[in-house]
């Protein structure tokens, strides 16, 4: 491990970068950026994750978010979801630009309040390849309820905060509560939480077990990551239980994750809810469960097959929304497409982004929408090679029906992630049939 500094919206951040005990400088490797939950610093869970997930093969990087440990950031204990989001967006902006680290392969773990900061910085930032989360704290406007006071405690909450910001603001100071305490009901935390009031646990010197902003509330309680859902498309496996925080919220938030590619995977437990959640942020057990998952799951994802995998995806998801310009941005300069099985009705196919943009900025205004059903996506051998059989459903202007056809394709990547060669196999009789020019191909 080594320290390292990154720039995030104009403050350094510090972090904790771990590479492969047989780390090779001459060789790129998948990266992981790891999140801890609110309040926390590196020393404590996301320290702990990353280090366990670089012994399996990775480079990882837990750090403080701005405001804590050894990060810049004002006002200090100021926990700001939409910062913290930023900064983990900047983490993946700092990784791509090291020269061990595939830019292209780069992960984010979160476990609790971090699950929730991951999940939404990922559902605007699509350099994030692949995402796990562990007992994800996940809230919305009316599950706060339940932990802050009902209606009239989080009302009360968000009126301190907003006090607190407009004191700051005129008078420079900074209004503080204990983070956690058995004994102040006014603690960001207020209960036996041994992780956080244990030494040997999460009490560590570079935590402060007494500052916590109360501006910070406004942010906290309006923040909602049940939202991003839709938006995360990259591979996601949730790892939870019954035992951990809002089970619910999580298997509704899996239930309407965008990605086509997503796990959750339910840890069995008698403990009583919350107090299992603890358990995931440095007990043995469920430590080794959720490295081991991780670990399985990044090491498929952030893969060069996936990676082009992913693109595929991007390919017929670009058509179907009709965003041309990006389709035809997936293609190398020199990229090219195919179709073998032309029969002289249809193009033979095109070269160059030029040539592509010609051949398809006209097509969407020529139905009224198309939609492609995955049946088979895989990588060969060679990962820069992906097969997919699909079908491809295109809705003709008014009552003229739908044309559908069943399609093989093969696309072969670049280095770079860029389509070089796009073939497009179909049945021509199918395709003649249903665009009103089968006696075109009788005639041929």
């Amino acid at each position: 491990m080594k320290k390292v500094r990154f720039r995030s919206e104009g403050l350094n951040l510090v972090g904790s970068l771990y590479h492969p005990a047989d780390f090779d400088a001459e060789k790129q490797y998948p990266a992981i950026v790891v999140s801890g939950s609110w309040t926390t610093v590196k020393e404590q869970m996301a320290g702990l994750y990353a280090d366990k997930l670089a012994q399996n093969g990775f480079i990882t990087l837990a750090f403080d978010f701005r405001n804590y440990g050894e990060s810049e950031g004002e006002p200090r204990f100021y926990e700001s979801p939409a910062l913290k989001v930023a900064d983990i967006q900047n983490a993946v902006s700092f990784l791509q630009t090291l020269p061990e680290v595939d830019s292209r392969l780069i992960g984010a773990f979160g476990v609790c309040a971090g699950a929730g900061y991951t999940l939404a910085a990922a559902s605007q930032d699509g350099h994030i390849a692949a995402i796990v989360t562990a007992a994800s704290w996940l809230h919305d406007s009316e599950a706060v309820k339940m932990f802050y006071g009902g209606e009239a405690g989080v009302r009360a909450k968000i009126d301190a905060a907003q006090a607190a910001k407009k004191n700051y603001a005129e008078n420079g100071v900074i209004e503080y509560i204990p983070t956690i305490s058995t004994t102040d009901e006014t603690a960001a935390m207020y209960g036996p939480y041994d992780y956080y009031l244990n030494p040997e646990r999460g009490a560590v010197p570079e935590w402060s077990a007494e500052q916590f902003a109360v501006m910070s509330w406004e942010d906290w309680l309006t923040f909602d990551p049940t939202t991003t859902a839709k938006d995360v498309k990259a591979p996601t496996l949730m790892i939870h239980s019954d035992g951990a925080v809002l089970p619910t919220y999580t298997k509704q938030y899996f239930e309407k994750l965008g990605a086509e590619d997503k796990s959750l995977y339910w840890v069995e437990t008698d403990m009583e809810s919350p107090f299992h959640q603890f358990n995931f942020y440095d007990q043995e057990a469920e430590v080794s469960l959720t490295v081991d998952l991780a670990t399985q799951w990044f090491s498929t994802k952030l893969s060069e097959g996936q990676r082009n995998k992913e693109k595929v995806r991007e390919f017929f998801r670009y058509l179907e929304q009709e965003d041309i310009p990006a389709f035809v941005d997936l293609f190398a300069e020199n990229g090219r497409q195919i179709n073998p099985y032309h029969s002289n009705l249809f193009p033979t196919g095109a070269v160059g982004k030029e040539e592509l943009l010609a051949y398809w900025e006209p097509v969407p205004a020529q139905f009224d929408g198309m939609s492609f059903h995955m049946n088979e996506l895989m990588a060969m051998e060679d990962p820069k090679v992906i097969f997919a059989r699909y079908r491809g459903e295109i809705k003709l202007h008014g009552d003229a029906g739908v044309y559908a056809n069943d399609y093989y394709s093969t696309f072969r990547f670049n280095e770079a992630g860029k389509i070089l060669e796009y073939v497009e196999i179909f049945n021509p009789i199918v395709a003649a049939r249903g665009f009103g020019l089968l006696d075109q191909i009788n005639q041929n």
